[in-house]
């Protein structure tokens, strides 16, 4: 057996039992191409490693197949709309099939796809710069006028409209995706986690205090890894720690859908909710079989030739099916009250047939049924009456699960937990499943006496241990706390046997010490709260019989010496070229702080040193002298403290040239007319030189800034 696994740590084995906790917002990220071991640990993928590390992270989470569009489909759809190519887009498009958004809104939610590059909502077109629409399923079922299943084109939106402002204005699921040039596709790892961080962080954090979950997956591999990728939650509600049961696209779209209430379309609807995610979860324990693997060696399996209708094929190298072959698989002495066995009766939470495609490989639908009548090893298509005939008699007419088995060297993924149920409950006898594939395409599949062990067919079960013999009464919550403040959190737990505890703040363990008190108690105090201490923390607690982690809770820490600006400065100000101008404004802070003017310079605003034109930079009142056409500009106060920082409203300086008498902006004939009429008139206006007299030296003067234009 490969492995007879207690999934000790429950914060990364537990089984959701009964109904999945209410949330009030999903945000579904897919990101492009990357293989599990290049995101979880990786240095280049820092920000997505430490949502695997204080959220639930898949370690055998698969996507189901080459390339991208079909995998969107899968996953938004339960099937692949019947093209297992990148066509863009795809002919008879809007398809009207069962989808997740359409599950989800039937269900009485909401759903919105963000995508970035997208050029306005609706768009339909196949791609727009980096904005490829390959990536972007709900595209395929947006229409003008939607008929059953399709979707309004005002679900088809750009990420720029994600409210980033007010995370609670999300429908209840979001789907996100970023161009090409951002989700890992033709970009590294490095710029993507970096994306990653920069937009999606924010709702993270937003998430850990407001019942909300971030979902991060990838559509495929890089082809290097049997299509295993990454698939992280993150949320308040998950329980932190490595999910091991097998896991694909399909299960994915099933736990959306139980969590929101929907009907899962296509697969979906025959997968299971991945196991092991939430806090509200009894103990899971799981076992996983292989022939050859631990000491297990009770797997039988064959295929039914019409080519060779008397031949036993039970010793071949290989297994077929398709053009009407047909394979036969049981696993025996899986069940009974051995430590490597499932409990006879027990509740299966999800299990899983994982075969391995060999060099031949299918584009058609291949159907794995439950068998009904007993068959042995060495039997044939003759002795089995032209093969196994599913029509509720010698084999289930209704198919367990579906698969396309389009990857060779890759894996085949049935979920087969109904039955396994049933042969865990007694309901039906255990007479193992028969693979039969449409059409006349050959798949090959790995048998039980392949050479290579790896290689050979498993069965993972998960199956429901009951409540832990730990409990928490209570768990810790989200704060909030100015810096120098105290905080507090708290995670009681009670046990029958000894138990030990253990803080831990972004998944590593903390120690009494720089503010810390009671890391191994049921409560730790924080004294005085600094940034150093923000992050995500949770109590790990051990007992001989297990060892649980309590729900994840974020700690804020916020600025406590806040500025503010107390003075503004003038909105605007109009100054003659070669005066002298000065721009005043206040601020304060309960402590010690910074002044800073800064001008406008392209989208931002760049902080200002003095010099020979320029002073005082660096206090309320900013003096420019004198002052020239260049120095026409947005200028704003800024006032730090060592925290925060709080910036003045806008001064726009107008610098205008003397000759310029109207301050038209030009130095034209109506100048000299107007300056001349009010000259002529003694009006105060004509004061070039402002010596408060109007004589012949104000005329000289404008006369020679207008002969030289300024």
């Amino acid at each position: 057996m490969i492995g007879a696994f207690l999934l000790a740590t429950v914060a990364g084995s537990a089984v959701c039992s009964g109904s999945p906790p209410a949330i009030d917002h999903i945000v579904v990220l897919f990101l492009e191409n990357r293989s599990n071991d290049e995101i979880v640990g990786n240095p280049n993928a820092p920000y997505l490693t430490s949502l695997a590390q204080n959220g639930a992270s898949c370690a055998n989470f698969y996507a189901l197949t080459h390339p991208s569009q079909p995998n969107y489909f899968e996953f938004f759809a339960g099937s692949n709309q019947g093209f297992q190519n990148n066509v863009n887009p795809p002919p008879g498009v809007p398809f009207s099939t069962p989808n997740l958004a359409s599950a989800v809104i039937d269900a009485g939610g909401t759903f919105v796809s963000y995508s970035e590059g997208l050029p306005y909502t609706g768009f339909a077109g196949p791609a727009y710069y980096w904005y490829s629409r390959l990536v972007n399923p709900i595209a395929s079922w947006q229409a003008s006028n939607p008929g059953p299943n399709q979707l309004p084109l005002s679900l088809n939106r750009p990420f720029s409209d994600f409210p980033f402002s007010d995370f609670s204005q999300l429908p209840t699921v979001s789907f996100v995706t970023p161009t090409l040039a951002h989700s890992m596709h033709d970009n590294s790892v490095s710029t993507g986690d970096a994306w990653v961080q920069q937009y999606i962080a924010p709702y993270a954090a937003w998430a850990m205090a407001h019942n909300s979950l971030l979902i991060v997956t990838f559509d495929e591999d890089s082809n290097y890894s049997r299509n295993h990728v990454s698939t992280i939650f993150y949320g308040p509600m998950v329980r932190s720690g490595t999910i091991d049961a097998t896991c694909t696209h399909h299960d994915l779209l099933r736990t959306i859908c139980d969590i929101t209430g929907a009907d899962a379309p296509g697969q979906g609807a025959h997968a299971r909710a991945i196991p092991g995610l939430f806090s509200t979860s009894n103990l899971a324990v799981r076992r996983t079989f292989r022939q050859g693997a631990s000491g297990y060696g009770s797997v039988h399996d064959t295929w039914l030739d019409p080519t060779a209708p008397n031949q036993a094929k039970n010793t071949a190298p290989y297994s077929q099916a398709g053009d009407s072959r047909q394979v036969l698989i049981r696993f025996e002495d899986v069940f009974g009250a051995g430590p490597d066995r499932v409990p006879a009766g027990a509740a299966i939470s999800s299990a899983k047939l994982i075969l391995t495609v060999g060099g031949d490989r299918s584009t058609e639908t291949f159907s794995l049924h439950r068998m009904l009548v007993p068959w042995a090893d060495n039997c044939t298509w003759n002795s089995m009456v032209g093969g196994v005939s599913t029509d509720d008699v010698e084999a289930a007419a209704a198919s367990e699960f579906e698969v396309i088995p389009n990857l060779a060297q890759h894996l085949s993924v049935f979920d087969v937990t109904s039955a396994v149920q049933s042969w865990s409950d007694g309901s039906s006898p255990n007479y193992g499943l028969v693979l039969v594939g449409e059409g006349n395409n050959l798949a090959e599949y790995r048998p039980s006496e392949y050479v290579l062990v790896n290689e050979r067919p498993i069965l993972d079960i998960v199956y429901d241990g009951g409540t832990p013999c730990v409990a928490f009464s209570d768990q810790p919550q989200s704060l909030s706390v100015a810096r120098g403040q105290q905080a507090v959190f708290s995670a009681p737990a009670a046990s029958p046997d000894p138990i030990s505890y253990q803080w831990r703040r972004n998944g590593v363990p903390v120690t009494d010490g720089n503010g810390y008190a009671g890391a191994q108690t049921d409560t730790l105090t924080i004294n005085p709260a600094d940034f150093a201490h923000a992050g995500v923390y949770s109590l790990q607690v051990a007992a001989s019989c297990i060892t649980v982690v309590s729900n994840s809770a974020m700690l804020q820490v916020t600025c406590d010496v806040v500025p503010t600006i107390t003075q503004q400065p003038p909105a605007s100000v109009t100054a003659p070229t070669g005066s002298s101008v000065s721009l005043n404004a206040a601020g304060s802070a309960s402590g010690p702080v910074q002044y800073q003017w800064q001008r406008a310079g392209g989208d931002e605003f760049e902080d200002l040193s003095d010099d020979a034109f320029i002073s005082g930079t660096a206090t309320p009142s900013l003096t420019i002298s004198p002052v020239a056409s260049t120095d026409s500009a947005q200028y704003r106060f800024v006032v730090y403290s060592d925290c925060a920082t709080a910036a003045s409203n806008p001064t726009q300086l107008v610098v205008i040239c003397p000759s310029d008498f109207n301050r038209d902006g030009f130095v034209t004939g109506d100048d000299f007319d107007l300056f001349v009429a009010a000259f002529v008139a003694g009006d105060p206006g004509a004061d070039y030189d402002q010596n408060e007299f109007v004589n012949g030296d104000d005329f000289d003067l404008f006369s020679w800034d207008f002969t030289m234009g300024c």
